[in-house]
């Protein structure tokens, strides 16, 4: 392979390595909105709620959860990845799968406020 093509090819690797890293809180957020509105469950879950995610992370440093950041967004990530139900026209997130993002969450949330 010629160096031309071995540069291109490391160019390439390189840029998906970068697309395809972790979620930011703000778009994990969103595609939690996204499936949960996907799920068409009536007008329990505002249209609005993606508007709210580019303030999430400084609402949760505001409130003492700024260290949580990562383990928030791997638990909105994965639940936007598990799709939705209606349960009596609210999003329910199907299945169980994100039991140890919930509990990394906990984990985290108990560790900030040991006294609850």
């Amino acid at each position: 392979m010629n160096r031309v093509l071995k540069g291109a090819a490391l160019a390439s690797l390189a840029l998906v390595s970068f697309a395809c890293g972790e979620p930011t809180l703000e778009e994990a957020c969103t595609s939690y909105c996204e499936a949960a509105q996907d799920a068409g469950c009536g007008e329990l879950l505002p249209a609005e709620c993606s508007t709210g995610c580019g303030d999430l992370e400084a609402a949760l440093e505001q409130v003492g959860y700024g260290d949580c950041i990562e383990e928030y967004t791997a638990a909105m990530d994965c639940v936007a990845g598990s799709g939705f139900t209606c349960n009596d026209g609210v999003p329910v997130a199907n299945g169980s799968g994100c039991l140890e993002e919930a509990l990394d969450l906990v984990d985290c949330q108990q560790s900030l406020n040991p006294d609850n």
